[in-house]
Order: structure tokens, then sequence, then C-alpha cells
């Protein structure tokens, strides 16, 4: 039967008012309930010019970053209504990208979370370097050659060698809320710790002092830069807490982490080449060796095997300069499966390797508690949330797993015989592991600790480790499609595009060395105004 426009009108008119206190009762105040109601506003309006709601604006830069053509297709089809081009770049365009810390990006955070409650304005300061494409750009907004370091610090004359080749960013991550927010990028090149210092401590001080909010942790991976910037603080020595410059409450520190995903593929790495594939390591501790062979012969015995008790593969035993970074390979690896089938097959030679695999399982679940549930669901006590101060998780990183490297070290050191010092360091873990894992251990300890005798709940670990900013990275590749490596002057606008989704863009897991939670309940429906940037408007 045909029926006239306005008739067609009415009907979805209708069927929407009936739809919609079937989705309420379905989903409440989720975003499918909430933009479904600003579609049916949409399609309901008879007025030339649209007043876009601020959640719509960052649907459509979502949408618009992941595919332009899909964008335009949903958009010139009708099947939404949704804003045009130039629209999106007023909103995207108002702050213009530079690098440093950006007084409006600033504002946007301390004006997000200004009414927080005390005990919710504990945050982690997250920085790393991505690699971007060495490349000039005239920027003619400012009027600007974008591409090269900052031109105060050139310690050459050639152009050539201080174009950047590196974006540092500092990335903020709320303990118990849902902040996840870049908060400035600097335009590098071999950054060094001395370069480093004065750019953490005035990330720190806008956070504190500025934006209200209280930085408990500084996470970074185990690069040399960054651990000699930990020592930096202590005199040149192993240092994981400094005390905080900025805190005004009371006294406070600032506990400094080694990302403990990095911290698994390192050992993993180690492992790998103790008499095995580059051979520079020959693992040695408790008169047992530590070797990789161990795990090749789990490995050969597993496959042989009709029902598979680990999930190792080819991938996990024959390391690629890929498959080396990946995070997921290194956990299976160490993992409580391969560790027990270890000691249960593995004979006597066997038995130390199977041990320090069940230690760095254990490690691992205590520093990556994500939610509340995973432990129940994998009956895994570590993997359960941390609620009080006496919890048996501390004793166990404190006195048994740190306790066993500490002992380890001490038992090379000590061995009788007349062996080089290069001989030792084969039968240990590199220098740089242990201090990492030593600075970890203690910082995760104390900072929990301290937060739960600060109002906090519960504390999940996970929000001390670094796959925020992995998959912050993740989303930069992404908007470049192939071209995965942005310029200077293309990675500020998409920082920019990034910012305004705020949750919607954490909502989407981007590809990357990152295993992410689920995504559901961490958008949060915004109702903030936009800035943008205003049209001339015609005499």
């Amino acid at each position: 039967m045909l029926i006239s426009q306005r008739q067609g009108i009415y009907t979805i008119d209708m069927l929407l008012a009936s739809l919609l206190p079937v989705m309420n009762r379905q989903f409440g105040q989720h975003l499918v309930f909430f933009f479904w109601i600003l579609v049916w506003n949409l399609v309901n309006h008879v007025h030339t010019v649209v007043r876009w709601h601020p959640m719509m604006i960052r649907m459509a830069i979502l949408l618009h970053s992941q595919s332009t053509t899909a964008y335009d297709t949903l958009r010139k089809t009708g099947v939404l209504k949704l804003p045009g081009h130039s629209t999106l770049r007023e909103y995207v365009n108002v702050v213009h990208p530079k690098d440093g810390f950006l007084p409006e990006v600033l504002e946007d955070l301390r004006r997000t979370t200004e009414n927080l409650k005390d005990h919710q304005r504990f945050v982690v300061l997250l920085h790393d370097e991505m690699a971007i494409k060495s490349d000039l750009v005239y920027d003619r907004r400012s009027g600007e050659i974008v591409g090269f370091t900052d031109q105060r610090k050139w310690q050459n004359t050639d152009e050539c060698n201080n174009l950047a080749t590196h974006a540092l960013v500092f990335y903020v991550v709320g303990i118990n809320t849902h902040i996840k927010t870049s908060l400035g990028f600097f335009a590098t090149r071999c950054i060094t710790a001395d370069e480093m210092f004065p750019l953490l401590w005035q990330a720190v001080g806008y956070i504190e002092n500025y934006c209200n909010l209280k930085v408990i942790a500084s996470t970074s991976d185990k690069a040399s830069a960054n651990q000699r910037l930990y020592r930096m603080h202590n005199d040149g020595k192993m240092c994981y807490k400094t005390p905080n410059l900025f805190a005004t409450d009371q006294q406070r520190y600032l506990y400094f982490i080694s990302d403990a995903p990095h911290l698994v593929k390192t050992v993993r790495n180690n492992l790998a080449s103790s008499g095995w594939g580059k051979n520079t390591k020959y693992l040695w501790n408790n008169e047992k060796d530590i070797l990789w062979r161990h795990i090749v012969d789990i490995y050969r015995h597993d496959s042989e095997s009709q029902l598979s008790m680990t999930k190792l593969t080819s991938d996990h035993i024959h390391l690629t300069p890929h498959s080396v970074m990946n995070v997921k390979l290194a956990a299976q690896v160490l993992s409580y499966s391969v560790g027990s089938l270890l000691m249960a097959y593995g004979g006597e030679q066997g038995q130390e390797t199977a041990k320090f695999i069940l230690l760095m399982d254990r490690f691992f679940d205590c520093l990556n508690v994500r939610s509340i549930q995973e432990g129940h669901h994998k009956r895994k006590a570590d993997l359960l949330p941390f609620r009080t101060l006496n919890d048996q998780r501390f004793e166990f990183l404190e006195r048994e797993f740190l306790g066993y490297v500490l002992a380890w070290k001490q038992a090379v050191d000590s061995r009788p015989g007349n062996f080089k010092k290069s001989e030792r360091n084969k039968m240990f873990l590199t220098d740089q592991t242990f201090e990492g894992l030593w600075t970890t251990v203690h910082s995760t300890i104390e900072a929990t600790q301290y937060l739960l005798s600060n109002g906090v709940e519960f504390v999940l670990t996970h929000t001390f480790c670094q796959d925020p900013l992995e998959e912050h990275f993740g989303r930069h590749r992404g908007l470049g499609r192939r071209a995965d490596n942005p310029s200077l002057w293309i990675f500020g606008y998409q920082e920019n595009k990034i910012r305004l989704q705020r949750s919607l863009a954490m909502a989407m897991q981007p590809k990357g060395n990152t295993r992410g939670v689920k995504r559901s309940a961490d958008v949060v429906i915004s109702v903030s105004p936009l800035k943008k940037v205003r049209r001339p408007r015609n005499k």
C-alpha cells in the first residue's frame, strides 16, 4: 500500500515513539538510547540551521576518522543526519596543534574533572615515544615550518640532524575514574634523561596545581633513558620513589613504575637467549641451569600428545623480530600451564626453570589486575582487585618474588670459580630488567597501599600499566590507514580528533600490542559544550 510523504513521516514518528520506551527499559541511559533520542530530534527538525549536541559531534568525528567514505555514504543517503565536513573542521581546528602543554588542553582536563570527589582525583602519568615521519610542513595558520625539534636545544647547525623522528607523549589515566587523555606532546630525536627531567616535572606541576589532580605514579618502559631519569632522583642510584614537589595536601611521593608487560617481554627475551638463539645468556641459579631448551622440550612433548595442555605454538618457540615484541606470546610462555607441566615432566634439570616461570606468572597476574570479575571467572586469586592493606600478594611480591631475584643475583656474584664479569653477567638477567623488576615491585606495593589508605575502595593494578598509551598510539596509526607513520604536523591534528572523541574513542580496541578490556561500560555520555572556530559573518 502506497502512503504519502506526510503519512510516511507520521509513521516513522509513531514507530520511534513506540521504540524509545522499549529502548529506555533495555538500555536506560546507555549511549544507544541517547543516540536514538538525538536521531529522532534531528528527523523532526524543520529549521535550516542545526544546533548539534556535543555528543553527536564527538560521534561524528569518530565516524569521520574511521572512514570518510562511509561517513559521506551515511550522510548523503540520509540514513543518518550528520554534520558536514566544514562543521567538523571548525571543532577539530579550534585548538591549533603545537608541541608542548597547551592551555586549552589543560583547561579541558580541569573542566572535565572539576566535580570529582577527593578520592577520585588520583591519576597515573604515562610517557612514551612514537615514531613519526621525518618531514617538513608549512603551516599556513601559524606561518611556521613544522617538523623540527625545539630549536633552543639544537646541538648541531645542520638542519637535517634536527628533524624530529619521534613524538614524546604525556598521557593521564585515572586510578578509579574514566580519565584517559593526552596532556601534550613534544618533537624529539633520541631524547635523553636530562631533557625528559624538566618535562616530567612540568607535567606533574600542571596536573597538580592547575587541574587539581593527584599524580601518584609515573609509568614508562624500561628504556635506558627512563631508568636514568629515575636514578637522577637518587644521586645515580636505583630509585623507585621521590617526594612529589607539587603535592599541597600532605607529604606524598611520586612512584616510578616500569611497564609490567614490557618487563614480561624482556624476561622472556632473556630466557629465549639462554643457551638458545643468540646464546647471549646462560642463566643459572641454585646449582641448576635455566634454559630455553626446557621450554622447547615441553612444546615438543605437548605437540605429540593428543590433548594439548599449553597454548605453545611454533610462534612461541621460534621468535622473529615481530613476535619478539608480542606481549601475549611472552605471557603464554611464562604461564602457569607451562610452568606446572615443566615441573611435572621436565625432570631434575628443568625444576629451576619451572620455578622461575611460575613466579613470573604470579608476578604478571598481580600487576595486571584488570577487572573485578576476572579473578572469579579464571579462578585465580592473584587477578582479584586489591582491597586491603594486608593483602597476601604484597608479601609474595616483596619477599617471595623479589627475594628470589635478589638471592639469584647474590648467588651468581658469589658463585665459586674463576669467572669473568662477562661470564657472570650471562648467568643473570640484564641490569635493565633487574632494575625494572626491583623498581616496579616496590612502587606497586607502596602506591597501592597508599591509595587504599586514602579512600580508594579497590585498586586495579592494570591502571599502572602503559596499555592506554599504547592504544593511543594505535589510534594514531589507524587514522593514517596504510600511512601509519604520520608527520609531526599530522600528528598534532590527530591529537585534536582523538581528544574530542573522549570515551567514544576508548570504546574501540585499536590494532596493536595490547590486550584491552571490555569496552561497553567505558562510554560516558558528555554534555559539556564544545568550542569551535567562528566563521566570519558576511557583511
